[in-house]
């Protein structure tokens, strides 16, 4: 179970000399923020923090979140707390004309997917077992690698489409942000069966429940192609073999080192299981020994090691679990292939496609 915090504010600004900070800037700067996080070291227990706003309208809207699980406590539902959260954070710069990293939605959208297939875990995990292993650390996913972020912001994008759609525009993802703070503000818990009342509440439709029936319940993966297509937008998804900018194959190095709280060893951390590290017998939790007969204390052994590799290379790898003794793998060295995601507009889509489109653009509403 999950507890929302969300508060969503009008801000008017006055823009007097008093607070010179928000006043308008008559080049029209780009609106910016500026953070502040304040510690007193005479008391650990919490901080502070303060928000400036830069160059911005004299009325904006503000958006501010709690999320519980920041004392380490788990929750299934962190898709939609933290995820749907970072669909916001992109969305609201956009509407008050803040910096964003990609420069349209629909360039956006696309490197989120594409980020999506770069990690196989993000398609064969469900969102709750992600959630319930992103404040722990490496294990609970096995030799899977996901981000319950990105599989949140992911499923509120296509959650979005599906009110804008069956609401013929009228409604969006911003009426289930309102009636999950009206039903759950008060630090109510939640989890996806309540996500999914507030969504068929908005949309007032039944396709919310196959929607959550089968990429939250049954975890099976996202299929963006019928939900693009609502928009009268087409995907084409190639998996090219991971090159350098001079078009060299690159070597599979899609391994990671980390270090237990409670602990000093080196371990494995394994974010492909057909990968070649994987297809050697290695395993995310493996205690590392020796890497070609290099002693691993350090994250920087590792590094050393894995960063000079080549396609190819047969790297000699001793690991131990806990109190065993180590053993000895193997692994030869080949390359990767990553997603290429692109995204289109159709010439042929439909007036009330092409409508939908429009208004999932213009990012006001």
């Amino acid at each position: 179970m999950d507890r929302l915090g969300f508060l969503l504010l009008t801000v008017a600004l006055q823009g007097s000399a008093a607070f010179p900070v928000f006043a308008q800037s008559p080049a029209r700067t780009a609106p910016s923020l500026a953070y502040t996080l304040s510690i007193d070291t005479a008391d650990l227990s919490g901080y502070s923090v303060s928000i400036r706003v830069y160059h911005a309208p004299h009325r904006f809207h503000l958006a501010m979140a709690t999320h519980h699980e920041y004392d380490d406590r788990q929750s299934s539902a962190l898709w939609f707390s933290e995820g749907v959260t970072m669909l916001y954070a992109d969305l609201i710069c956009r509407r008050l004309g803040l910096h964003v990293e990609d420069s349209t939605r629909i360039a956006h959208l696309t490197s989120l997917i594409t980020r999506y297939y770069t990690d196989t875990g993000n398609a064969v995990l469900a969102p709750s077992r992600v959630s319930l292993a992103s404040t722990i650390q490496p294990g609970p996913l096995g030799d899977y690698s996901a981000s319950t972020h990105l599989q949140g912001e992911l499923l509120g994008a296509c959650l979005d489409i599906l009110i804008r759609d069956a609401t013929k525009g009228r409604q969006s993802l911003d009426g289930v942000m309102r009636e999950m703070y009206r039903r759950f503000g008060g630090h109510r818990p939640f989890g996806d069966s309540d996500i999914e009342a507030a969504v068929t509440t908005v949309c007032g439709c039944t396709t919310a429940h196959a929607f959550f029936r089968d990429f939250l319940y049954d975890g099976k993966p996202i299929d963006f192609i019928p939900w693009l297509d609502r928009l009268g937008l087409s995907m084409r998804h190639d998996q090219p073999a991971a090159a350098d900018p001079n078009g060299r194959p690159l070597p599979d190095t899609r391994i990671y080192s980390w270090i237990r709280r409670d602990d000093t060893s080196v371990r494995i951390g394994i974010t492909h299981p057909n990968g070649c590290w994987a297809l050697a017998g290695l395993h995310t939790g493996d205690i590392l020994v020796r890497m070609n007969g290099r002693p691993i204390h350090t994250r920087q052994d590792f590094q050393a090691v894995v960063g000079a590799i080549q396609i190819g290379d047969e790297i000699k790898v001793d690991v131990k679990k806990e109190a065993s003794p180590a053993t000895s793998h193997t692994v030869y060295i080949t390359g990767y292939t990553i997603p290429l995601i692109h995204i289109s507009q159709n010439p042929a889509a439909a007036p009330a496609q092409q409508r939908l489109l429009q208004q999932w653009l213009d990012t006001s509403r």
